[in-house]
């Protein structure tokens, strides 16, 4: 089974706020990345570091996102809570956020965070390749970044989403472009957007935003086909 987490050659780094050690995981596949696999420190200052703020924008990535306070909101592949903490922070006590992750290793380095104060309002959820186990028609949105090009057959999962979003709720993608980009996956295992909106439309989604707010990833928002 593919995993949600980031790869580093095999390497976990679940350091951050914490300060967790590194765990052994990954699905044996090698890493993912020609730039985060050079150490566990340059790896995370790459995941959580001022660099990845740069480029990353989750400030202006998420005030695009609108997100309301009391809204129900999932993270789908979390991995160290990069954007579940701000999510958390954003939505308030009267909101709930679910952390999604496959991997054991950042589910524990999750659960540790979602005891302390910065994710009071945050609930962490063991998903899998095909279903994020997230319940139904309750959520107001999903965002998933980096994480959407890991799976195999991505209709269940496509599924899984619409299920889980009220009517009128948004599906977020946020993946990396096709080209040269050094801290991205080899260019084969990326996941086009003309093919991910081909795939999705097919499916009877809604494009209803084609950002290019950021400069290594698309931002596309789809709203999921009627009941």
């Amino acid at each position: 089974m593919k995993r949600f987490g980031i790869f580093f050659g095999g390497v976990a780094v679940l350091a951050a706020a914490t300060g967790a050690a590194a765990a052994v995981q990954g699905s044996g596949a090698g890493s993912v990345s020609t730039t985060y696999d050079s150490s566990a420190e340059n790896a995370v200052e790459l995941l959580a570091g001022p660099e990845r703020f740069a480029w990353q924008r989750p400030d202006r990535l998420l005030r695009l996102l609108s997100i309301r306070k009391g809204e129900k909101v999932a993270d789908l592949g979390a991995g160290m809570g990069y954007f579940t903490s701000t999510l958390s922070s954003i939505i308030g006590h009267s909101g709930t956020v679910y952390a999604v992750e496959t991997d054991p290793e950042l589910l524990k380095h999750l659960e540790i965070k979602a005891a302390g104060q910065d994710f009071d309002n945050t609930i962490v959820v063991r998903g899998s390749e095909t279903d994020p186990n997230l319940p139904e028609d309750a959520l107001d949105l999903i965002l998933t970044v980096n994480t959407w090009h890991r799976l195999g057959d991505r209709r269940p999962m496509r599924e899984a989403v619409s299920r889980a979003l009220k009517p009128g709720g948004r599906f977020v993608v946020v993946d990396w472009h096709l080209g040269e980009i050094a801290i991205a996956p080899p260019v084969e295992r990326r996941l086009p957007r003309e093919e991910l909106i081909a795939e999705m439309v097919a499916d009877g989604w809604t494009v209803t935003t084609n950002s290019r707010l950021l400069k290594y990833q698309y931002l596309l928002i789809f709203t999921p086909p009627a009941p």
